[in-house]
């Protein structure tokens, strides 16, 4: 029996518990993140209420999955906080963090730990699926550059949807693949909950539909005799239990709505449904379906606003977007062909371009099951490209894990004819490489950048938000003000997470000081040094000197207790 089949296993799992053990020790060092709180209280709420008025612009099924542990717990929940009555997500998720019986830590660890093991799942499927079809040299490639791919330990130990929708997203397509392949109604009806599991986690999902109608037209021009009545039923599957998993999913918030209009109390001073909120009561759609909710009684309102919400987002111009050191709010088609470009190591990079080759030359060659992850992959890519939702390369999570899955299959079963004799030596080498790329950017994976690009510091010059700066060097800033005795720093920080309750003493760093008028040292957020989310000519000055250090990868500092003419310019 060959090496990689004998210790399949064993490899699996020693490479997973690396993954899982890498998150938690830089979960344990990371403050919370911008949207952190948001999802964890808001999902905490809606156990503890069935009241669905935090977080309305995600669907409910991944909050309420990220905050399961907590009611083990029991945290107090704050819902006689003005944040809560006034619908003021971001406040309640710091009110509900900082003032409870457990501390800001232990809470945020709950709620990780569920996005770590959706990492972990999401390995082990990828590589159960692989060695399925292509064989165990296939699966452990995928899982290498899965597992050390800066993206996925970064944003798998965040309380995001990212990683559980990457999961679901990654199985649907998997599930029906091998439906239309070998058969089987489980496989149908597996495909189908997780498609459901997918939408009611994060509304890109809902791309999944289109997917699983052009890969059955894929399987078909493929030489199978695949009818077309039985794709009809099959969509009818998956149509059916994506409904059941929405009306399951948001059946408290419709039960305490249906009391309310019946003359009962709601829970707090909040009437559902807020109708009001967002582009909903601006459109035909939400107008006609306020009247039809109210008039029969309908479910699903929470849901349908909250896609419109996300309709409106994606169109762009809600906020300001930063690319290649300029500030739009209109958005680039090349946005995320950037993002790729600068945040995957070197070494998937050159895997990526030869597989593009192979894809071209042997391409009569590919199996079909391999279909099953590049399409989807590939539309994913598209579809992103023509949103304006520019703000993080996080939100192509389901594409990158199914292109890793792509790369394995390309370069290990139909390598290049000129790589016949050498392929598993160079693919030895680059990962290896990525490996070595991977570990030198410990622990600030978040503001990863690879070597051609400049590394991490030359990050700023290509994206900001939350492919470097997401609040997450909070506790960094207080270790090092500690560390270097400062009485008091002068603190601009793009966050929500409170420096007051890690012991920092701080003021303000007014937007347009002059140098030699602060007299301080100087923590800046690296994305409103650049320009972004404040008002032109904030911190002019500042980018035109050049940092004495960073803190993490998102921080940087500037010495001005120094006369303006020491100070050290770019």
């Amino acid at each position: 029996m060959p090496f990689a089949d004998r210790w399949f296993r064993w490899i699996c799992v020693l490479l997973l518990s690396l993954l899982a053990g890498t998150q938690a020790i830089v979960a344990t060092g990371d403050s919370q993140t911008w949207d952190e709180g948001t999802h964890l209280a808001a999902g905490y709420s809606y156990w503890k209420t069935g009241d669905y008025r935090l977080n309305p612009d995600h669907p409910a099924l991944g909050t309420l999955l990220h905050s399961l542990p907590l009611l083990v717990l029991d945290p107090i929940l704050p819902t006689y906080d003005p944040s809560w009555a006034k619908v003021q997500d971001l406040q309640f998720g710091l009110r509900f963090l900082m003032y409870n019986r457990y501390t800001v830590d232990e809470l945020l660890m709950a709620g990780r730990s569920v996005a770590i093991l959706f990492s972990v799942l999401l390995g082990a499927a990828l590589a159960w699926w692989l060695r399925k079809h292509f064989g165990a040299k296939a699966a452990l490639f995928a899982l290498v550059l899965y597992v050390f791919d800066p993206l996925v330990i970064a944003i798998g130990h965040y309380v995001t949807n990212d990683m559980a929708s990457a999961f679901f997203f990654f199985l649907t397509c998997a599930l029906w693949t091998d439906y239309w392949l070998e058969g089987g109604k489980r496989r149908l009806w597996g495909a189908a909950f997780c498609f459901a599991a997918a939408i009611t986690i994060k509304y890109s999902a809902l791309i999944l539909g289109p997917v699983l109608i052009l890969l059955f037209f894929a399987f078909r021009r493929s030489g199978r005799k695949l009818a077309w009545m039985s794709l009809a039923r099959a969509m009818a599957v998956v149509v059916l239990c994506g409904f059941l998993m929405i009306g399951i999913v948001y059946a408290p918030e419709f039960a305490a709505t249906v009391r309310v209009w019946n003359g009962a109390q709601p829970h707090g001073p909040y009437t559902t449904p807020v109708w009001d909120i967002g582009p909903f009561q601006r459109t035909g759609i939400g107008q006609a379906y306020i009247w039809a909710a109210r008039e029969f009684r309908l479910p699903f309102y929470a849901y349908l606003r909250g896609f419109l919400n996300q309709i409106d987002y994606y169109g762009g111009g809600r906020q300001p977007l930063y690319l290649l050191g300029e500030i739009s709010k209109e958005g680039w088609w090349y946005y995320f062909p950037v993002a790729i470009a600068v945040k995957s190591p070197v070494a998937v990079l050159a895997l990526l371009a030869l597989s593009a080759a192979i894809l071209v030359s042997r391409r009569r060659d590919i199996a079909v099951p391999a279909f099953g992850v590049m399409l989807p992959a590939a539309v994913f890519l598209c579809v992103s490209m023509g949103s304006g939702l520019n703000i993080g390369v996080r939100h192509l999570l389901p594409a990158i894990v199914l292109a890793q899955c792509g790369i394995a299959i390309l370069f290990v079963k139909y390598p290049p004819r000129f790589l016949e004799r050498r392929h598993a030596w160079v693919g030895a080498f680059l990962l290896l490489a990525l490996a070595a790329e991977s570990a030198s950017a410990f622990p600030g994976y978040l503001s990863f950048f690879n070597v051609a690009a400049g590394g991490a510091e030359a990050g700023p010059r290509y994206l900001l938000d939350s492919n470097v700066d997401w609040g997450q060097d909070a506790k960094r800033l207080a270790e090092y003000q500690e560390q270097q005795n400062l009485n008091l720093m002068c603190v601009a920080y793009f966050g929500s997470a409170n420096l007051w309750y890690y012991g920092m003493m701080w003021r303000e760093l007014p937007k347009f000081q002059t140098v030699r008028d602060a007299n301080c040292v100087a923590a800046v957020s690296v994305t409103l040094l650049h320009g972004l989310y404040v008002p032109p000519g904030a911190y002019q000055e500042l980018r035109a000197l050049r940092p004495m250090g960073r803190v993490g990868g998102s921080i940087y500092l500037y010495d001005l207790r120094k006369k303006p003419e020491e100070l050290t310019r770019r």
